[in-house]
């Protein structure tokens, strides 16, 4: 595809764009799925924006809140790109370990969900 690709975010499944934030080195992202798709694949990223759901995925990963976040608008994005980028290959291994967690417990919330719908509550 050239770049600048002209893609409607519509146009990409779920897998696609597992497999197109896994090939990135980092992230910027300022929605929800570009933070939930950058953990999955593993990859570091900074998130700009005061939505409080950004706040919470960023917890629940076990990440500090800065350099990870910013809700005061973008003057500090260059120390928090620099940041991230600079111990990436740590943050990594954070992110990663952080997705197994809230993807297991997903999963153990499916697992409920389904025996309540089925009548057999555990």
């Amino acid at each position: 595809m050239p770049w600048p690709g002209d893609v409607s975010p519509a146009a990409f499944s779920a897998v696609d764009w597992l497999a197109l934030l896994g090939r990135l080195e980092m992230v910027l992202t300022m929605r929800l799925h570009g933070l939930i798709f950058a953990a999955c694949a593993g990859v570091p990223f900074v998130a700009v924006g005061s939505d409080p759901k950004l706040a919470a995925h960023v917890a629940e990963l076990g990440l500090p809140r800065w350099p990870f976040l910013l809700t005061d608008g973008p003057d500090a994005l260059p120390e928090a790109l620099a940041a991230v980028w600079r111990e990436r290959t740590r943050w990594q291994d954070v992110i990663t370990a952080g997705a197994l967690r809230l993807r297991a417990r997903a999963l153990a919330a499916a697992g409920r969900a389904v025996a309540l719908a089925k009548g057999a509550v555990a």
